[in-house]
């Protein structure tokens, strides 16, 4: 037979045996594991906690080659004159790693795409 040994109210191992050699071992029904919960009287399944990704990002040259070389010159001579641009380039000189997902990469990208900087959809095809 197959018995569960239970420990702090878990499913701590599992054993194969004529019969259970101490109290805490207790048979083992189908399809309970190890890491299962157990009350004295029931077994419950294990709540397995969802996994949140790791946020997305690119080092700071990675990024860079998202733009093709015509786009990056224009932002740079943009920004001699484009209180926007400059701020967004002051924020990327500043990071390590752009994270795509965050709110000032986005806006910051978008308004490059407003200012005539990228072409229409590119913003999109940056961020991806």
């Amino acid at each position: 037979m197959h018995y569960a040994i239970i420990e702090h109210g878990k499913v701590q191992n599992v054993a194969v045996a004529d019969s259970p050699i101490a109290t805490n071992w207790v048979e083992l029904p189908e399809g309970v594991w190890i890491g299962w919960g157990y009350d004295g009287s029931a077994f419950t399944p294990p709540v397995v906690q969802p996994v949140t990704p790791a946020p997305r990002s690119w080092n700071k040259e990675d990024y860079l080659k998202k733009f093709t070389q015509t786009e990056r010159i224009a932002i740079r001579s943009a920004a001699k004159v484009n209180a926007v641009v400059e701020d967004y380039i002051e924020l990327l000189n500043a990071a390590t790693y752009i994270n795509p997902d965050d709110p000032v990469t986005v806006a910051g990208v978008q308004a490059l795409e407003a200012a005539g900087l990228l072409a229409v959809g590119r913003a999109t095809e940056i961020l991806a």
